[in-house]
């Protein structure tokens, strides 16, 4: 059995400085938008020139790249009017792609010298027409020289060397988009928010590897501090943001949390009906009991005494 045929791409080039119309969507959308775009191409680039999209896999890709799902619909609703996703296909055929991802797969796959990379005619967009004809025209020529292959050769390896770089940058930029999103969100949680500048990179890059086990740090320090408030430490304070978030976590990790014990406060004894002696649970020995009795006699003699003769 033959090896079925490969669509996607391992990678795609990522131009340094963006058009027009993407950093249009990022005024209009803030920080985030450019992150869920270019997650949304690798998506595509992966599956070749267009991904099928509908609510079920919108609510995956959302859940997966933790992106609020009403920022991602305004930055999709941005991307449609900007043509940055052909709004016609979509409506059609409810998949994802453009003329500019169009042509760079093209491009990519002949380049590698691919064969049987068509675009399906129910996607093709009209200018692409345009652009595979002007490629049919350059001139290709069936003999040629050693020096022109060397030529040929060296030039494929700069350009996939090239391709590469751009490839790694445009991850290492997702990434940090990734990472910076992870961090505000933990911020956010966490309740004494203070020294969030001194917070270091590899502190980020911890913290978003742990993931969703780092909230459970929050959430587990939360209430370990709410329980002590509540027993026996009432005026406990929560650590500063910036000493939780580089070591203070350590202790609430799944490997190293123990629950609190959950103390509940001492009820006063009710005071003795007959009178307002304070009642102490101390036990005396009868000869510390005498000698206690003996100072309240004498405290209470030497009382009656001076009250008899103020009334003199």
């Amino acid at each position: 059995m033959g090896r079925p045929l490969k669509t996607g791409l391992d990678f795609f080039p990522m131009n340094t400085c963006m058009n027009d119309n993407i950093e249009l969507v990022q005024m209009e959308c803030g920080y985030g938008s450019l992150e869920a775009i270019v997650q949304l191409w690798q998506k595509i680039y992966f599956n070749g020139y267009y991904i099928k999209w509908d609510e079920d896999i919108k609510d995956l890709f959302v859940h997966k790249t933790r992106i609020e799902p009403d920022f991602f619909d305004r930055v999709m609703s941005a991307c449609f009017r900007r043509n940055i996703f052909d709004k016609k296909l979509f409506d059609k055929y409810q998949i994802l792609t453009s003329l500019g991802v169009q042509k760079r797969y093209l491009k990519i796959c002949s380049d590698a010298k691919r064969t049987n990379y068509e675009i399906d005619p129910r996607y093709k967009l009209s200018d692409l027409d345009l652009f595979q004809k002007k490629s049919e025209e350059t001139p290709k020529f069936s003999e040629v020289s050693t020096q022109s292959k060397v030529k040929e050769t060296r030039e494929n390896n700069i350009s996939n060397n090239t391709l590469c770089e751009e490839h790694e940058e445009a991850l290492n930029m997702n990434e940090r988009f990734d990472r910076e999103k992870f961090f505000d969100k933990c911020w956010s949680k966490y309740p004494e928010k203070k020294g969030k500048g001194s917070i270091k990179e590899s502190h980020k890059e911890e913290i978003f590897k742990l993931g969703d086990e780092f909230i459970r740090c929050i959430d587990r320090y939360v209430e370990m501090v709410e329980c002590r408030r509540n027993s026996d430490f009432p005026d406990m304070h929560y650590q500063n943001g910036a000493t939780f978030f580089k070591t203070g976590y350590v202790d609430y990790l799944d490997d190293n949390y123990q629950p609190p014990s959950k103390k509940t406060p001492k009820k006063s004894e009710p005071q003795n009906k007959f009178h307002n002696f304070e009642q102490s649970s101390d036990e005396y020995t009868n000869d510390e009991l005498e000698v206690l009795l003996g100072i309240r006699k004498k405290r209470t003699d030497s009382r009656i005494k001076d009250e008899i003769g103020k009334g003199g």
